[in-house]
């Protein structure tokens, strides 16, 4: 997942994403990326909303604060926007991390073990929404948990794999 996402370099291969047929040069990947994944750290100083905002700007995307509020209300967190990260449990920190993924519309969706801290408001938020976006975006998910696999339409067993 990190190395789909661009976080890590393969050590061997390389992959290439396209887009509407045309190939994206590894410095325009981030832009229509969205990644997920329990172990993603924010500024725990910063508000949840200006980690968005900053999250937006590295990418070079202009905030567009009527979808921030959309998906901060969407993902139960409009309360606590302006509260610093510190403040929130890991089942808020991970609706953040979607906020976050889904912020700048991406066209590719890295979801790594997704619901794994959400409670099941959270799960429910986050499968409703990505049954809004599955048809304008590339959904890969990661995760060992049946209820995950199960919104997928096709599916890739690592353990298939194994020693080949």
């Amino acid at each position: 997942m990190k190395i789909l996402a661009g976080l890590s370099a393969p050590t061997l291969g390389s992959v290439t994403m396209t887009l509407f047929d045309k190939s994206l040069e590894k410095t325009e990947r981030f832009r229509y990326i969205g990644f997920v994944a329990p172990y993603l750290q924010f500024y725990e100083e910063l508000t949840g909303l200006e980690n968005i905002v900053f999250s937006l700007r590295a990418k070079n995307v202009t905030p567009e604060m009527s979808r921030l509020n959309q998906l901060f209300e969407h993902f139960a967190l409009h309360a606590a926007k302006e509260k610093p990260v510190k403040m929130y449990s890991s089942g808020m920190a991970q609706r953040l991390r979607f906020i976050q993924a889904l912020a700048a519309q991406p066209k590719f969706l890295f979801l790594d073990e997704p619901t794994v801290t959400l409670d099941q408001n959270g799960i429910a938020q986050l499968w409703s929404i990505l049954d809004e976006l599955r048809s304008n975006v590339v959904l890969i998910i990661a995760s060992n948990d049946a209820r995950d696999v199960g919104q997928c339409q096709r599916t890739l067993s690592i353990e298939d794999y194994k020693n080949s």
